[in-house]
């Protein structure tokens, strides 16, 4: 039996990282959907939250869309996909 379920899991390991992608994808289209209450950008947001934090040298600019959302230790600056903006 352990040799059965063992084979069961090696045989599923490579459609996992599969069905890891594809939820990823799906809920960030579905997140993308849903209006925030402030009516803000995420610009905005990112502003408000580092200007709350007396880091007002940070810039906010745009990032490639394959990226996506990140903050740039070596540049020092939040970069946030054109959707996000």
């Amino acid at each position: 039996m352990p040799i059965l379920l063992l084979l069961v899991v090696l045989a599923a390991s490579p459609i996992l990282p599969l069905v890891a992608i594809f939820y990823f994808w799906y809920a960030r289209r579905r997140a993308a959907q849903v209006a925030n209450g402030a009516n803000l950008t995420g610009k905005e947001v990112a502003e408000r939250i580092l200007a709350a934090h007396d880091l007002t040298t940070v810039p906010v600019n745009t990032a490639k869309d394959a990226v996506g959302d990140h903050y740039d230790p070596k540049s020092r600056e939040i970069a946030l996909t054109s959707d996000v903006r």
